[in-house]
């Protein structure tokens, strides 16, 4: 199974420029061949593959005028093609946009090593770097398969380490117990429902927080001429507070989606469209702040490695506008309407709370593949969220009594009866 784990590194001045030359060794291939995969486009020529690009870098650096690429590790520049061909092939199938020319005024620049790397005590030996000092802030087992060194806006050093520990990925688990519902929003981050409780999770807005203080440095920023040293000095202290920032989130992030992971053996999200949601001009900012799409792609993987199940509901599923308890649904149901009473049961409910719990139900729906009432009249009749888990539960009771019964014998039988 593949791990990777995430180091600060402290790399000396020389070893700082030496990373900038290879900082742009990558990005000088990448734009080559982004460069001559459009001129061949326009004249109509086949598009080359990543073997193809490979072996025409092979013939350039046996050049004169670009034998100073020998510098920089050969295997680092291949992983830059392999992005490129990556990026293509993500927008052949429409997935993405146009592969664009990388910029070395881009504060985030990254490379990656195949091979040569290992451990030596406090110090990672990186090949054609040398050693460079690294904090552990954890260990891990197995094999180094890449280590990519990443710089950030603020000129601190990263390195991410991808280990195989050659155990296989765990199956996932067949005997679930605990199920949580989980509604995503503005107000409150997140609502879980569980089988007992529901409890509702705050949004930390980190963004707006800051809001105040990133506007005052950035007009200050605005106000430097631009590639002097206050503007580069400003530029980092801008930066700074937008790391702040995203360090903030990926802390809250990773605590409650960890949470989520160990309590249960089944989360239910929804899944939203997130690139159609920040359309909305008036809502943009704050749905990029809450950062939906990263806290379900944690769940995904991190469910992956232990065996639990993601459950991704349609997001065209009614959860805010169902009754949990009768299964109605209110059609005149607004976005304004955070409490609602049912006009059919006359139930008063939280719209989040209740959201969560039919998310949990409709999971559970789907988990055990028992969507419908399947009795002797086979009526197709949707239930509401806490009938079904009503039925799963006289189910297993009276499973439970059957197996007792067959047990027991006729006398005691008859004294429970009696």
């Amino acid at each position: 199974m593949l791990m990777a784990y995430c180091y600060r590194v402290y790399p000396t001045n020389v070893q700082q420029r030496t990373l900038r030359r290879q900082f742009g060794s990558v990005r000088f291939v990448y734009n080559y061949f982004l460069a001559l995969q459009q001129k061949r486009f326009e004249d109509k020529k086949k598009h080359l593959s990543f073997f193809d690009m490979c072996r025409e870098l092979v013939e350039l650096k046996r050049t004169d005028d670009y034998s100073w690429l020998y510098q920089t590790n050969s295997q680092s520049l291949y992983e830059g093609l392999k992005n490129l061909d990556a990026s293509y092939q993500n927008f052949f199938q429409k997935r993405a946009g146009h592969p664009r020319f990388k910029s070395r005024r881009n504060g985030h620049q990254s490379m990656a090593y195949t091979q040569g790397s290992f451990l030596d005590g406090n110090h990672l030996h990186i090949p054609k770097l040398g050693r460079v000092k690294i904090r552990l802030s954890r260990s891990f087992r197995g094999k180094i398969k890449t280590v990519t060194l990443k710089k950030t806006p603020t000129h601190k050093y990263f390195v991410s380490i991808l280990v195989d520990d050659g155990k296989p990925m765990p199956k996932p688990i067949k005997e679930i117990t605990h199920v949580s519902g989980v509604d995503l929003g503005l107000k409150d981050f997140a609502t879980v429902a569980s089988e007992t409780e529901t409890t509702k999770h705050e949004n930390p807005r980190f963004y707006t927080q800051l809001l105040p203080k990133l506007r005052r440095e950035q007009r200050s920023l605005s106000r430097k001429v631009k590639s002097s040293h206050r503007y580069r000095q400003q530029r980092k202290k801008v930066a700074r507070l937008h790391e702040k920032v995203a360090h903030a989130r990926q802390d809250y992030l990773h605590k409650l989606s960890t949470k989520l992971v160990r309590e249960n053996q089944a989360v239910i999200v929804e899944n939203l469209n997130v690139r159609g949601l920040v359309k909305n001009r008036r809502l943009a900012k704050h749905i990029l702040d809450v950062a939906w799409g990263e806290f379900v792609r944690q769940l995904v993987y991190k469910c992956q490695r232990t065996g639990k199940h993601l459950v991704k509901v349609d997001r065209f599923y009614p959860s805010s506008k169902t009754c949990s308890e009768c299964s109605v649904k209110n059609e005149e149901l607004t976005l304004h309407d955070r409490v609602w009473m049912c006009p059919s049961c006359g139930v008063e409910l939280d719209r989040d709370q209740n959201a969560a719990q039919n998310l949990r139900a409709e999971g559970i729906y789907q988990l055990t593949e028992m969507r419908y009432i399947f009795d002797n009249r086979r009526e197709d009749v949707r239930l509401g969220a806490r009938s079904f888990l009503a039925l799963l539960r006289s189910t297993q009771q009276s499973s439970m009594k059957r197996a007792g019964s067959a047990s027991m014998p006729s006398s005691e039988m008859a004294q429970i009866s009696n």
